[in-house]
């Protein structure tokens, strides 16, 4: 197709999120795929930061995603959600 843009930011970020999206008018589909993919698998040396990460990546972005973009959905628009838990 040749109607398909992408439209690229920090996902953890609600400022970059909404600045990438000012160039858009609306959106006939929104596919929000973001992922960290290091592991929180040592119980006895628990990393919070790790963590942090983490959850900031896998789940807060995915919130900060739906603020932003939601409103520029087209009636009868899709979203589509992929994530990491």
């Amino acid at each position: 197709h040749t109607n398909i843009k992408a439209c690229q930011f920090d996902a953890t970020d609600l400022k970059d999120i909404k600045q990438a999206a000012l160039g858009f008018s609306a959106f006939d589909k929104v596919i929000l795929n973001a992922g960290n993919c290091e592991y929180v698998d040592d119980a006895r040396n628990f990393d919070s930061a790790l963590f942090e990460r983490v959850i900031s990546v896998n789940l807060l972005a995915m919130g900060y995603c739906l603020e932003a973009l939601l409103p520029k959905i087209s009636a009868g628009g899709q979203l589509v959600l992929v994530s990491s838990s």
